[in-house]
């Protein structure tokens, strides 16, 4: 989903708290449009939880409400099931986009980190 301006610097102001900068201004794979700037309205304080976030609305192939998300995840970590690591017939589906994205990530990390070495020199 393409965001606005005032949306994307919300968006990137989160991704900076939560230690990933090098993310600003990129695409993300969302389950439902919008879930991004959700995400980053409620002020959760890791990447992981937007990463189970997703897969579990995959893995289920429903809308689950953020906060939702979180205590159902919660709960399954007690029991020690790792959501990231849950599959389903839909997933290669889903990989496939999450990957792409992934590569675009990495490929705006090394150029962040190109970025930040030349303002060293």
């Amino acid at each position: 989903m393409k965001y606005n301006s005032d949306e994307q610097k919300i968006i990137n102001e989160w991704l900076t708290f939560v230690g990933a900068p090098y993310l600003v201004d990129e695409e993300f794979f969302e389950y439902k449009d919008g879930q991004l700037l959700e995400i980053a309205k409620a002020k959760e304080d890791s990447l992981l939880t937007w990463d189970e976030w997703q897969h579990l609305q995959t893995m289920m192939d429903m809308e689950i409400p953020l906060k939702m998300s979180i205590r159902f995840v919660g709960i399954l970590w007690e029991n020690d099931i790792e959501v990231l690591e849950m599959n389903t017939d839909k997933s290669k589906e889903y990989e496939d986009k999450w990957n792409k994205n992934l590569s675009q990530a990495k490929e705006s990390m090394e150029r962040f980190k190109m970025e930040m070495l030349a303002e060293l020199q």
